[in-house]
């Protein structure tokens, strides 16, 4: 019976402790030079890559698969979570994200060539940022220190538990906004 209750215990702290890992692959097109990688990067609150994050060589026929750690951003990597700090793109007009004194931290998608074959950018390899969309929806990849619940114009509520999540937004006269641990058959495509 002791053994059950610890085991049930350990399950439920398992499944409160984060959202895990977030999976993406998918397709690049443009054109970029052999030997790239497909970086996950942590950005500032106004979208400037910070430090790499996470990275994978781009496949043959410019395929990718990238898994971002279970790990919290450090550093410059984590903000206040507020309306006032909320960036996504098509969310809109009153915000509310409650509870408030969360810290977030956001992910953008860039490609370089790792020239140098070592695994990791260097200050002499340009990054290119590649908007992570598949039709109308744009890709988000949020931390949040806590689980949280987001709510703004548009019909947008969604909750996210602690932790790494995608977030699909679909913007237009409402926004629908869904939470994923996997993205597959996602289409990037690099710009110059």
């Amino acid at each position: 019976m002791r053994r059950y209750r610890f085991l049930s215990v350990l399950f439920a702290l398992t499944a409160l402790s984060g959202a895990g890992a977030v999976n993406l692959s998918g397709t690049v097109s443009g054109d970029l030079p052999a030997r790239s990688r497909i970086s996950a990067w942590l950005v500032s609150a106004s979208g400037a890559p910070v430090s790499e994050f996470a990275s994978a060589p781009l496949e043959p026929g410019g395929r990718f698969s990238l898994q971002l750690p279970d790990s919290a951003p450090g550093g410059q990597g984590l903000r206040s979570f507020s309306p006032d700090t909320l960036t996504w793109p098509g969310v809109s007009g009153r915000i509310s994200v409650i509870p408030s004194g969360l810290q977030t931290g956001e992910l953008k998608l860039f490609a370089y060539a790792d020239s140098n074959g070592d695994g990791r950018r260097d200050e002499s390899e340009a990054l290119l940022e590649i908007p992570a969309t598949s039709g109308r929806s744009h890709l988000v990849l949020v931390y949040v220190s806590a689980p949280v619940q987001v709510q703004a114009g548009g019909g947008l509520n969604i909750s996210l538990p602690a932790g790494w999540s995608a977030v699909s937004i679909e913007g237009g006269k409402s926004v629908k906004a869904s939470r994923l641990t996997e993205v597959s058959g996602l289409k990037l495509n690099v710009l110059h």
